[in-house]
């Protein structure tokens, strides 16, 4: 019974953590689109492109977010198979660094 109730926490956690992680990208980009169509200002060609930047970037977000969800699915389901292997955790933290750097 604990067990159940610890999965049932579990998973409460990640729908609000996923909720978090969908709504920053998502209000970003409404508030881009909003700029853009609002008729009382005229935008140069510099902030224009500047607010289409951030519309394509944040899809890229949202499409990731989305990818990982579909594959935890995948894996929960059974339906893919993790190959796991032993990794020394030097390598591990290198990737980890390399992809914050990646993110900045």
């Amino acid at each position: 019974m604990k067990l159940l109730q610890e999965l049932d926490r579990m998973r409460s956690e990640l729908i609000a953590n996923v909720s978090h992680d969908l709504r920053t990208p998502l209000g970003l980009i409404k508030l881009s689109v909003t700029s853009l169509l609002a008729t009382d200002i005229d935008f140069n060609e510099k902030v224009r492109r500047e607010l289409l930047s951030v519309i394509l970037d944040e899809t890229d977000r949202l499409e990731k977010i989305v990818d990982d969800l579909l594959l935890l699915a995948q894996v929960e389901s059974g339906r893919l198979q993790l190959n796991k292997r032993r990794t020394p955790a030097s390598v591990l933290i290198e990737q980890a660094i390399s992809g914050m750097d990646a993110a900045v």
